[in-house]
C-alpha cells in the first residue's frame, strides 16, 4: 500500500460527500435542511438541532464511505490496520475543524473509542461496525426527538420545560 493512498482516497471520499450535499441541496432531497430554513416556526432551537441532525448525517456519509473505501480492498491485517489508524486520525483532524468540542466531544471520543477498538479487535469488525451504525442512529433519534419536543412547545428560550 502506497503511503498517500489513505490520504488521497480520504481527500476524494471528502470531495464525494461535499458532491452530495450540493446535489441534495440543489435537487431539494434535504428534507431537514428544507425544513431548518423554510419551515416557517421561527424558533432558533429548532433551527439549529435541524441543521444539526443534517450535519451529523453528512458527517456519517463521510464515515461510511470510509469503511467501503476500506472494505473495496484486499488489505493484508497489518495494512488495513495502517490504513484505517491513518483514516481515524484526518476524520478526528476533520470533525475538529468542524468544531465539534462542546456536545459532539462525546461523539468525537465515542467514536476514536470504537475506531481503536475496531484496530486493536479485528476479528470483532461486525460488532464494531454496528456498533458504529448504533451510534448514529441513536444521534438521529436525539436529534429528532429534541426537534418533535420543539414543534410540541416544550422548549423556551433553548431550555427544555
Amino acid at each position: 500500500m502506497n503511503s498517500s493512498f489513505p490520504y488521497l482516497e480520504f481527500m476524494n471520499i471528502a470531495k464525494e460527500c461535499r458532491s452530495v450535499l450540493i446535489n441534495d441541496i440543489l435537487s431539494d432531497n434535504a428534507s431537514e435542511l428544507y425544513d431548518a430554513l423554510y419551515d416557517g416556526i421561527n424558533r432558533k432551537v429548532l433551527f439549529e438541532t435541524k441543521l444539526q441532525l443534517q450535519e451529523l448525517m453528512w458527517l456519517e456519509l463521510h464515515w461510511k464511505n470510509i469503511e467501503d473505501k476500506i472494505n473495496s480492498y484486499s488489505f493484508s491485517e497489518r495494512e488495513r490496520k495502517r490504513c484505517l489508524s491513518m483514516f481515524i486520525q484526518w476524520y478526528g483532524a476533520f470533525l475538529k475543524k468542524w468544531g465539534y468540542e462542546e456536545f459532539e466531544i462525546n461523539f468525537v471520543e465515542e467514536r476514536t473509542k470504537i475506531l481503536r477498538d475496531i484496530i486493536d479487535v479485528s476479528n470483532n469488525w461486525e460488532e464494531k461496525k454496528k456498533r458504529m451504525s448504533v451510534f448514529f442512529k441513536k444521534g438521529k433519534k436525539e436529534r429528532e426527538k429534541k426537534i418533535e419536543e420543539i414543534r410540541e412547545g416544550r422548549y423556551k428560550d433553548g431550555k427544555k420545560i
